[in-house]
C-alpha cells in the first residue's frame, strides 16, 4: 500500500485502519516535507500536529470524499476487502497441508469471523 500512496493519481484504496492516509495526503508529504510522514494512517500527523490537508496546486476547490463518513473511519470496502483476503488465506492454509478444500459450512464459519475481525479492525 505504500506503493499505492505514490501513484500519479488519487486513489482511495487504503488497508481498513483509523484515519486512513490516501495519495493526495502522500502528495502534501512532498509538497512540504514537514508534514503527513505516515503512509497507512495518519492518526499519528494528526496527534502530533503534523498532518497538513489536501490543497490543490491551482486552488481549484478539492473534491467531496467520495463516501460520505467522518475521516476517523476507515470505508466499508476496505472491511470487506480484509475479510475477503483473510477468507482466501485461511481456506489456503487448510489445503496446503491437506491437499482438500474444506467444507463449506466450515468456510463460511470462517468467512463469518474474518469480517467480523475486519469489522472488529476497522472500528479501533
Amino acid at each position: 500500500f505504500n506503493i499505492a500512496n505514490h501513484l500519479p493519481y488519487d486513489s482511495w484504496i487504503h488497508l481498513p485502519l483509523p484515519y486512513p492516509a490516501f495519495v493526495r495526503d502522500n502528495q502534501m508529504h512532498h509538497r512540504f516535507p514537514q508534514s503527513n510522514y505516515s503512509t497507512l494512517t495518519s492518526m499519528c500527523d494528526r496527534l502530533f500536529g503534523t498532518f497538513r490537508g489536501y490543497q490543490s496546486l491551482s486552488g481549484a476547490p478539492t473534491r467531496p470524499s467520495v463516501l460520505d463518513r467522518p475521516e476517523a473511519l476507515p470505508s466499508p470496502w476496505s472491511i470487506i476487502g480484509l475479510a475477503a483476503f483473510l477468507t482466501l488465506a485461511g481456506v489456503g492454509v487448510e489445503v496446503i497441508p491437506t491437499g482438500a478444500m474444506p467444507a463449506l459450512a466450515t468456510t463460511a464459519k470462517l468467512a463469518h469471523s474474518c469480517l467480523a475481525l475486519g469489522i472488529v479492525a476497522g472500528a479501533v
